[in-house]
C-alpha cells in the first residue's frame, strides 16, 4: 500500500512558527521549511536568540531533532529555536557546514602562516557559508523543501471555524491544484488540501479538476513524481 508522504508530513508542522527560509543563499535558490519562532510563553532571552539571528555560527546553524514516538522530526533554524520548544540538547543534530571561497589558496596560506583566528576572520568576510542536512535524514527532510516550492496560499477559507469544511481544510497537508485539460485551464495557485479548494472557492468545482501537486507523493518502490487524475 502506498504511503502518502504529505500525510506523514502533517504532524511535523506547527502553525505560526514555521517559515520557508533560504539558508544557502546565494549558492542555492531553494527554500526549506523550518521552525523560526518560539512559543509565546518562551523565555525571552532564548526567544531573542532564536528569532533575531546574527553572524554568530551557533545562531545561523540549523539543527534537526532525532524523531521519537512523542516528537516527530522537525528542522529548527538554530539550537535556540529547538530549545525553546522544549527539546533536549542531546536529541539535536547540527547540520554540516562548509565554506566556499573564491580564493581557497589565499585562505590556506593565511591558516598556515597567521593562525586559526585570522583564518576564521578571513573566511567569514570573504567566503560563503553553506549548510547541508545530516546524511541519514536526507529523505525525511525532502518534504520540507517540496512544500516551499508550492505557490500555496494559506488561510483562504472564509467559513466559520466551527464549520466541518474549515476544520478539514486546516487539518492535514495534501497539496492540490486546479486543472482542466479539456478547457486548457491551469491554476498556478495550490491549495493545502482538496477541502481548501471548496472552502475558498465553492462546492461546484468538479472533482476531476482537482489534481495532486507535482511533487514526490509516496515512498514505496519507485517514488512517483506528479499526479494523474482526480485527487
Amino acid at each position: 500500500k502506498l504511503e502518502h508522504e504529505w500525510l506523514l508530513f502533517t504532524n511535523r508542522t506547527i502553525p505560526g512558527v514555521q517559515s520557508c527560509v533560504n539558508i544557502n543563499q546565494p549558492l542555492e535558490s531553494s527554500d526549506i521549511k523550518m521552525v523560526v519562532k518560539c512559543p509565546l510563553d518562551a523565555n525571552n532571552n532564548i526567544k531573542i536568540k532564536c528569532e533575531e539571528t546574527d553572524n554568530d555560527p551557533i545562531s545561523i546553524t540549523p539543527v534537526v531533532n532525532k524523531p521519537s514516538n512523542q516528537v516527530p522530526l522537525r528542522i529548527y533554524r538554530n539550537i535556540h529555536c529547538a530549545l525553546c520548544h522544549n527539546l533536549q540538547r542531546n536529541s539535536l543534530i547540527p547540520w554540516a557546514s562548509k565554506f566556499t571561497c573564491y580564493d581557497p589558496t589565499q585562505a590556506e596560506m593565511i591558516y598556515k602562516s597567521e593562525g586559526f583566528e585570522k583564518f576564521l576572520n578571513f573566511i567569514t568576510k570573504n567566503c560563503q557559508l553553506s549548510f547541508s542536512p545530516p546524511y541519514n535524514f536526507l529523505s525525511e527532510i525532502e518534504p520540507y523543501k517540496e512544500v516551499c516550492k508550492l505557490n500555496m496560499q494559506e488561510n483562504l477559507c472564509q467559513r466559520h471555524p466551527g464549520d466541518p469544511m474549515f476544520q478539514s481544510c486546516h487539518t492535514f497537508l495534501a497539496p492540490v491544484f486546479l486543472s482542466d485539460r479539456d478547457a486548457m485551464f491551469y491554476d498556478e495557485m495550490s491549495y493545502k488540501n482538496p477541502f481548501c479548494v471548496y472552502c475558498s472557492k465553492n462546492e461546484s468545482v468538479p472533482v476531476k479538476m482537482i489534481q495532486c501537486c507535482p511533487v514526490m507523493l509516496h515512498k514505496d518502490e519507485n517514488a512517483m513524481a506528479g499526479g494523474e487524475g482526480p485527487y
